[in-house]
């Protein structure tokens, strides 16, 4: 199938996904909007995108917004009104637990998009966010453990039972808490990449490097634009990119600049060993805003760069209409489903993600696999390679991360850990209350968690 021509509304959204747009910037939206000829189209690219808030701002702030539809108009409003009630209510619960941390002399810091939030857009709804992402240090997690407990926020990585201190062994973070609302989820996590990667961040030295930042009134630390940069960029999914995904990228790029230490960041990627992942990002993200920095930084980075990445940015970027159009979390779907497979200890629970795992693993629907292959309107022949590849580019997708001989080892061990947990299920019986029996006595359903849980990405 042909591909169709949407030029103009991609290239219109790119432009509305500037921050602190410039002269000529505005000249050429003033030049796209009367072109558009589906605004309809257009909002459904900026869904799927998922920037609708911070296009709506754009557009009221530039007195752009009532050359769109009424129709579309109230589409982009709802929206980014829903958006913004859910953050700000997050925001509201997240700062007495904060404070506690202050209170308790627990250093944290902010991260990702609650951050640029306010450093980058000075805008709390620039977008959707599924939590509040913090780096604390890894001597902190029991006593920000213990609020938790007395605060009475949930563990939703075991629904029935297990011990969120399990992860501190095998991960960088704690599975996500959130508040007995459900407004409010916390991603505590003590690195910035998983450790069964082989990628090494000086977390020392990222942490030399932090500074002061008043976040919601409250003693917060960010870090500096060179690490936060890093970080975003080691954090893209292969699968994850779309706009949402990349803007925070050259929107910090814009920001800081003018002061931007290049070399640091190129010092801090060299020990990290993460060229491939810097390759990956800033070739996604340069297409849309074009830097000559970034460009000789690709050079740089791509002798290190594997041909898997070389390949997956070649597929993704081989045209605007396909980049806008192929993001997808559904990765993410695995990611879960092992994390509460490592998080319970409950035999009828981990069977249940023991074969959830596997499902998303090895059969991801036709629609999805059609993005993961970069190939949105594929003929018949390209249709069944699709459908036959599929499970191999999950299988290589994670082998990407942590090499093929650990993912095989990781694969038998899902096998080892629900027979054990069988095993001593037979024998004895956990003593510690379960979050299903706190969920009941809060009067809160499983049916509501698991709303929560798909916010996870």
């Amino acid at each position: 199938m042909k591909i169709p021509n949407t030029t103009i509304e991609d290239q219109l959204l790119v432009l509305l996904s500037y921050n602190n747009l410039t002269p000529s910037e505005k000249t050429k939206i003033e030049q796209l909007i009367p072109l558009i000829s589906s605004w309809e189209s257009f909002y459904n690219l900026a869904r799927f995108n998922r920037i609708i808030p911070h296009i709506y701002r754009i557009l009221k702030q530039e007195n752009w917004w009532q050359q769109i539809p009424d129709h579309v108009q109230d589409k982009i409003s709802e929206r980014a009104t829903e958006i913004q009630q859910i953050n700000a209510a997050r925001l509201q619960k997240a700062k007495p637990i904060l404070k506690r941390f202050q209170e308790a002399g627990i250093e944290f810091v902010i991260l990702k998009g609650v951050l640029f939030a306010e450093t980058i857009y000075q805008n709390s709804f620039y977008k959707r966010m599924n939590d509040i992402d913090i780096l604390v240090r890894k001597k902190s997690i029991p006593n920000i453990l213990q609020i938790f407990e007395e605060e009475g926020l949930l563990c939703i990585g075991e629904r029935i039972g297990g011990n969120p201190e399990k992860q501190l062994k095998t991960s960088h973070h704690l599975p996500p808490f959130i508040d007995r609302e459900l407004q409010c989820m916390f991603g505590i996590q003590w690195g910035l990449k998983s450790p069964l990667t082989p990628y090494r961040l000086d977390y020392e030295a990222i942490w030399s490097r932090v500074r002061p930042f008043s976040f919601l009134g409250l003693n917060a630390l960010q870090m500096c634009p060179e690490d936060n940069f890093h970080h975003i960029c080691v954090h893209l999914g292969y699968y994850k990119n779309g706009l949402r995904d990349v803007f925070d990228i050259y929107n910090l790029l814009r920001k800081y600049e003018a002061n931007f230490d290049w070399q640091l960041l190129e010092t801090e990627v060299k020990k990290a060993g993460t060229e491939r992942l810097m390759y990956f990002a800033l070739s996604l993200t340069n297409p849309l805003y074009s830097n000559p920095t970034v460009s000789e930084l690709i050079k740089k980075m791509e002798p290190q760069t594997s041909a898997y990445y070389k390949k997956g940015v070649a597929e993704k970027t081989k045209n605007l209409h396909t980049q806008l159009r192929i993001g997808t979390s559904y990765p993410t779907e695995v990611e879960k489903a092992i994390s509460e497979f490592n998080a319970t200890n409950q035999f009828k629970e981990k069977s249940y993600y023991f074969w959830l795992t596997w499902k998303y693993l090895l059969f991801p629907p036709m629609e999805e696999a059609k993005k993961m292959a970069a190939n949105l309107y594929p003929n018949a022949r390209q249709g069944v390679w699709i459908w036959w590849t599929r499970s191999y580019r999950m299988l290589e997708y994670i082998a990407s991360e942590i090499s093929w001989l650990l993912l095989f080892a990781l694969m038998f061990k899902t096998w080892y850990d629900l027979l054990q947990c069988g095993w001593t299920n037979l024998f004895f019986k956990s003593s510690k209350i379960s979050t299903k029996e706190k969920m009941n006595t809060l009067g809160i359903s499983e049916e509501a968690l698991e709303r929560i849980k798909k916010r996870i990405q």
